[in-house]
């Protein structure tokens, strides 16, 4: 019996390392395969938090018309083996890293400084859902927010 965070725990390396994979592989047929990777996970993602609206539209407009699209520019492109090779100089890829690392800090640390973070406490973060907000990502509750409080645009 899997939990939800058994599942998470299991999956979120696999989505880490294959989002690092999309950008690391020289060939582009590799990384669309990791990308479709890294798309089927986050849907699991979305159904672990209890969003399958969400889950499916990611697989179908990610994973599915997106992938369409990349395949396709892929074939056209037909790139050889001499065109895919790789003319980076080692200090441009360190100094990419290191800048990578350095948003990653800012981005920690100004979410760890917020003040709405701060004023939360422990109980808000980690408590458990409202009724509300637990059923906010079901289809229902999602069909039933667009054709009552947002039924002007369908008009």
């Amino acid at each position: 019996d899997l939990t939800v965070t058994g599942v998470q725990t299991c999956a979120l390396p696999i989505l880490i390392a294959s989002g690092l994979l999309v950008v690391t592989r020289k060939n582009p047929v590799y990384s669309a395969i990791l990308l479709v990777v890294f798309f089927l996970l986050t849907s699991l993602n979305f159904l672990v938090l209890r969003s399958p609206f969400l889950a499916v539209i990611q697989v179908l407009v990610y994973g599915g018309a997106i992938m369409v699209l990349f395949v396709f520019v892929l074939m056209l492109l037909n790139l050889t083996e001499e065109e895919l090779d790789e003319k980076v100089e080692p200090g441009r890829k360190l100094l990419a890293g290191a800048g990578s690392a350095l948003l990653f800090v800012l981005l920690a640390w100004a979410i760890h400084s917020s003040e709405r973070i701060q004023a939360a406490g422990d109980t808000d973060l980690t408590g458990p859902v409202k009724d509300s907000v637990a059923r906010a990502g079901e289809t229902r509750e999602i069909g039933t927010a667009l054709f009552s409080a947002h039924l002007l645009p369908f008009d």
